[in-house]
């Protein structure tokens, strides 16, 4: 006989005692019903019954002992449990039971309940649950309510339970970087229902709760929207006013979408095969694809660019999409075409660089955007351009690069402005990267790539610079990525992708880089990529995506709202 069949043959024999009540040396009751049992199993199974039974305590001399607060029917179920039999955990009597067990120091059980309300979670009783493990310091429990509530938040604030929770745990979802959500208005609704839930004792919540809202990303439609059917006057005022007047120092992230906000991925421009079956002539294209984060879908975006263009540069400010300069047919612009999310409209007319250039690149800060360097039909720049968002004009900086570049990568990390690789005016691709301190007003010699790239992306996580894919003469189209610590001066080598790409749509989503499309030299000829994988950060690895639903391409640019 093994130790385990000896301990299953233990728990019979004291099953049985137990139901013929045989050597039973206590009597255990609760509201009046006695329930037969013995010390050793008690003092075995339960830290509290151990305590009150071992310790000199009067129940220590005594056959009978009292409980208050356990119902007959969860002491019964506990009482089971000790003696090895299956309880039944039922959504109406789990709470209780994980209670009882608490008290009684049944860490078993207690495990067995958290598991049991784990795996019953759903959109209706998310929130109920992780108020409970709140409520009673279940950890685990706890964790994974929050993290579903975080995963499932814009359906959450919909439920009827939702406006029950108390005002810290409200506060405490809101001002979460990993709230799922469809738009930053989704956390706006949830505020203004929890108030009218009972406007009087919370109206006066209102103001630390609107600070937690990102104003910037909440249009004035929306804001009318949400508000019209809000009869309180004061509650109606309040809001409409903490929304249109927030300090520019209210909030560090007012225009930033939150880390698990619905996201869209624009592919903007670039270029096609012009002749899918074979050869590598490409041309430009005019047409905006979106890929959407809650839905995993592509669609062709309604609205496309007036001129068809490749080698241009695109950024974002303020949910503001702005296409800057590019080439189509041997042309190379100047203007930049403006598209505004929120009243979704073109800004077409006015808006231009001086200096007209394709293979450039443009990266924001503040509320500027600088143009830098790229291909002016002359050859390689060096000169740099900053756009006022805030009045649509343009003018010439007066700093330039040390090196003429285009098809290279730039990025911007606490107000110094990263240019690296490209090609040069000797029309050889580059490994170097310089620096511009635009408070300090001087330029200093970064540390030059570990391999030479042109046409790829350079891309910011944290304070870390990614130099992803690209091509040069000597190795080809690149798989290779490496990482630069902008506080030690370093590159280090990263994870290679699973397929060579240049000219690629990069984007950035939290801790995660996105890899789309792009092109690789193949036998002497160019040919599209149509697969897209993503790089974890974190876990310094690569992971294919899908293949594209929009028509593959590359040289274009991605920006992600």
């Amino acid at each position: 006989m093994t130790c385990t069949d000896c301990q299953r043959s233990v728990f019979d024999a004291l099953r049985n005692f137990r139901i013929n009540r045989d050597f039973c040396d206590v009597q255990v009751v609760t509201e009046s019903i006695s329930y037969s049992a013995h010390r050793v199993m008690l003092a075995a199974s339960s830290d509290y019954f151990r305590a009150m039974l071992s310790s000199g305590m009067l129940e220590d001399c005594q056959s009978t002992v009292t409980l208050t607060g356990v119902s007959p029917h969860v002491f019964s179920l506990i009482l089971d449990y000790m003696y090895g039999f299956d309880i039944e955990l039922e959504s109406d009597n789990v709470e209780d039971i994980i209670v009882a067990a608490d008290m009684f120091g049944i860490a078993g059980l207690v495990e067995v309940c958290q598991l049991h309300m784990i795996e019953d979670l759903c959109v209706e009783n998310c929130i109920g649950l992780y108020c409970f493990a709140n409520r009673h310091s279940f950890l685990k429990l706890r964790k994974s309510a929050w993290t579903f509530v975080m995963k499932n938040f814009y359906l959450v604030i919909k439920e009827k339970e939702f406006v029950h929770i108390t005002f810290e745990d409200l506060i405490r979802f809101v001002a979460s970087e990993e709230i799922c959500i469809k738009a930053e208005a989704d956390v706006l609704f949830c505020i203004i229902a929890w108030i009218l839930h009972d406007v009087r004792a919370r109206r006066s919540k209102c103001a630390p709760l609107i600070a937690r809202v990102r104003y910037k990303l909440v249009s004035e439609e929306e804001i009318r929207c949400l508000l019209r059917p809000v009869r309180d006057f004061l509650l109606n005022y309040g809001v409409t006013l903490l929304m249109r007047n927030a300090p520019e120092s209210h909030q560090s992230k007012a225009g930033t979408p939150r880390l698990s906000a619905r996201k869209s991925f624009y592919m903007i421009g670039g270029r096609i095969m012009e002749r899918p079956l074979g050869g590598s002539e490409f041309d430009a294209v005019s047409y905006i694809d979106r890929f959407d984060s809650f839905s995993k879908r592509w669609d062709r975006y309604p609205l496309s660019l007036h001129n068809a263009r490749c080698c241009l540069a695109a950024v974002q400010v303020d949910r503001k999409i702005y296409a800057i300069g590019g080439e189509s047919d041997s042309m190379i612009y100047a203007s930049i075409e403006c598209y505004d999310t929120f009243s979704r409209r073109w800004n077409r007319d006015t808006l231009s660089i001086v200096v007209p250039r394709s293979s450039l690149q443009a990266v924001v800060n503040g509320d500027r955007i600088y143009v830098i360097g790229g291909d002016t039909g002359s050859g390689a720049a060096k000169s740099i351009e900053i756009f006022h968002t805030k009045t649509n004009q343009c003018q010439l900086a007066t700093f330039q690069m040390q090196t003429e570049r285009h098809s290279f990568g730039a990025a911007c990390h606490e107000d110094v402005l990263y240019m690296a690789g490209g090609i040069g005016s000797s029309t050889s691709v580059l490994s170097t990267m310089e620096s511009y301190d635009l408070h300090r007003h001087d330029w200093w010699t970064a540390r030059d790539m570990n391999t030479r790239r042109s046409n790829f992306s350079l891309v910011k996580v944290g304070s870390t610079l990614y130099a992803v894919g690209g091509h040069n003469e000597d190795d080809g189209t690149l798989k290779s990525m490496e990482r630069y610590d902008t506080y030690k001066n370093i590159w280090i080598p990263c994870a290679q992708m699973g397929q060579a790409r240049a000219g690629a749509y990069v984007y950035v989503v939290g801790l995660d880089i996105v890899v789309v499309g792009g092109k690789c030299l193949r036998h002497r000829t160019w040919q599209t990529v149509s697969s897209a994988e993503v790089y974890d950060v974190n876990k310094d690895c690569w992971t294919r995506l899908f293949e594209m639903d929009a028509q593959q391409r590359c040289d274009g640019a991605a920006v992600v709202i």
